[in-house]
């Protein structure tokens, strides 16, 4: 049995707190980099479409988002963003 040697950094720590039926916080902090991630994803419905939208925050200063939309069953379509893209696709 091979038994890594870990050190601090190796580790990550994430978190996903359900604040109710439709909003969650995101965090994540990377020891190796000691940089976190703040975030947070609402789930729900917009224009009776089945929709989640994501933000998230780095101290660095970027700002990146992520919006899906259940266009059927079948069809998702999907937008990412930062600060320097915006990216349309669907699956």
């Amino acid at each position: 049995m091979y038994i890594p040697n870990l050190s601090a950094q190796d580790v990550t720590f994430s978190s996903d707190i359900k604040l109710d039926s439709k909003w969650t916080a995101n965090t994540k902090v990377d020891l190796a980099t000691k940089k976190y991630t703040l975030g947070a994803t609402w789930s729900g419905e917009l224009g009776g479409k089945a929709t989640t939208l994501k933000g998230t925050y780095v101290p660095d200063g970027l700002l990146a988002g992520e919006a899906t939309v259940s266009l059927d069953k079948s069809i998702k379509g999907n937008v990412t963003f930062n600060q320097q893209q915006v990216r349309f696709y669907s699956e």
